[in-house]
């Protein structure tokens, strides 16, 4: 068993044997957060009989406390009962009515030393599914209840502060990686990240670093691009808490930190986090300087302004290896839209780009199979998470997911900013995907809705001062 598996365990019993069933609840809450959103590698437990990660029992236990405290007090809502049906529903669909084709439903697997390109293969689409997994889904279903139910607005941002001190932290730990890796001793940190988390790196090892000059960070992910997405994650976190903290220079600071590790990170996914994120900065400066903005000025200059850090991260890149990656991606647009055709071909070697575009546009086809319901949780596995959750859950399940989630818009006098902060979230996993590569299964929606809520609420309380 890893030592973090130990930490994990230790941390629950200490946490319940000291705090009230509430404080508990809170920190057990704040660590699971921090696991969902940037620890990807390694397992809790790792056997040929059983695989556990580290975020999956997490969440375990952060059910368990949560249960234990609020289950006497806890009326199970309509948006709650009617997402637990809709997993429910679907399992049943897909045990009666499987969807009796072959997919692309992944790559060589989590320790395939792959750099440049995926090897796909075909399998029936019932091979993902797990039964743990559904049960997984409905535990962060009420973990989400019980946060956005019981906890305060007050205490959520107390859980955006104490996150915001652990994604420093947490950069600072991928600052020391790039070092190591600039020195010639990336050896040191996959020792490190072996001996913590019991996970050799994927894709990441020194001898293969090299990425047109670059290297290929991690962090505490497994790969490069999981670790884009645990930075945009970040970033929002330390935005968040730069509204709340008063004369607060180093979140600041700390952002600037992050968007260098994220063009560091020789990634391709990072242009899509910073086209992203300059949406979003671009509409919440947009909605604070004027009351009432038209639709087409705020997306035209969201959109300007996305393209504009874009173009200017890329030329001031230390190399050209991202521009030869867009010309790369326009040309597999273009093989996408002309050319390929659903189910018509075998893949045994893709260019990286062509695969995440491969999966994306078959999670859609197999979504316009069954649009209501889904096909099923489990069934196929893609790098594009928006589409997997729509083709396994359906519309029906992603709607109720959303209202679960992000139901306190109605709270919002700024309706219009927060839904577009949602939806530019929902474009961004749609090209995107980390181990818990299903919406329900993924506990940081929980940190990416608390974050939102407080940016959209602390511009109403400063418009109200």
């Amino acid at each position: 068993m890893p030592l973090f598996s130990l930490v994990i365990i230790l941390f629950w019993v200490l946490n319940v044997s000291l705090n009230s069933f509430r404080t508990a609840f809170l920190y057990q809450l704040i660590f699971s957060i921090y696991i969902w959103c940037f620890i990807g590698v390694g397992s809790f437990l790792d056997t040929s009989l059983i695989r556990i990660d580290h975020w999956q029992m997490s969440s375990l236990l952060t059910l368990l406390i949560g249960i234990m405290f609020f289950f006497p007090s806890m009326r199970i809502n309509k948006k709650l009962f009617a997402f637990i049906c809709v997993i429910i529903i679907n399992v049943m669909y897909l045990l009666l009515n499987p969807l009796n084709m072959d997919v692309v439903v992944g790559y060589g697997g989590n320790y395939e030393f792959v750099l440049g390109g995926m090897e796909f293969y075909r399998e029936p689409t019932f091979t993902k599914f797990t039964v743990f997994n559904a049960v997984l889904a409905v535990s962060q279903a009420v973990i989400a209840f019980i946060t956005f139910r019981f906890l305060s607005f007050e205490t959520r941002l107390r859980i955006v502060s104490v996150l915001s001190t652990l994604v420093k932290i947490t950069f600072l730990i991928v600052i020391v990686e790039y070092f190591l890796k600039y020195t010639g001793n990336g050896y040191l940190y996959d020792a490190m990240l072996e001996i913590t988390f019991g996970f050799t790196p994927s894709g990441a090892t020194t001898d293969q670093s090299s990425r047109g000059g670059g290297y290929l960070l991690q962090g505490l992910t497994r790969e490069a691009a999981h670790l884009v997405v645990s930075i945009f994650t970040g970033i929002l976190i330390l935005f968040t808490n730069c509204l709340i903290a008063k004369k607060n220079w180093i979140d600041p600071v700390f952002i600037f930190i992050g968007l260098t590790l994220m063009a560091l990170s020789m990634s391709f996914t990072s242009v899509l986090a910073f086209s992203i994120l300059s949406l979003m900065f671009g509409s919440y400066l947009l909605s604070k300087t004027a009351e009432k903005v038209k639709f087409t000025r705020l997306i035209s200059s969201a959109v300007l302004l996305g393209l504009l850090m874009t173009l200017i991260w890329s030329l001031f890149s230390q190399n050209e290896y991202i521009l030869d990656r867009l010309n790369s991606a326009l040309d597999d647009i273009d093989f996408i839209v002309n050319t390929y055709t659903l189910y018509s071909q075998s893949f045994t070697y893709l260019s990286s780009t062509m695969s995440r575009l491969v999966t994306v546009v078959e999670s859609f086809n197999i979504f316009l199979l069954s649009p209501l319901l889904g096909v099923g949780l489990g069934t196929h596995q893609a790098h594009g998470t928006t589409g997997l959750t729509l083709a396994e859950i359906g519309v029906v399940g992603f709607t109720i997911y959303l209202s679960l989630y992000f139901y306190s818009w109605q709270n919002l006098p700024n309706k219009f900013l927060y839904s577009i902060l949602v939806f530019y979230w929902i474009v961004f996993n749609i090209f995107t995907s980390i181990p818990q590569s299903v919406l329900v299964l993924r506990g940081d929606t929980i940190m990416i809705s608390i974050c939102l809520y407080t940016v959209v609420k602390c511009m109403q309380l400063k418009r109200a001062t």
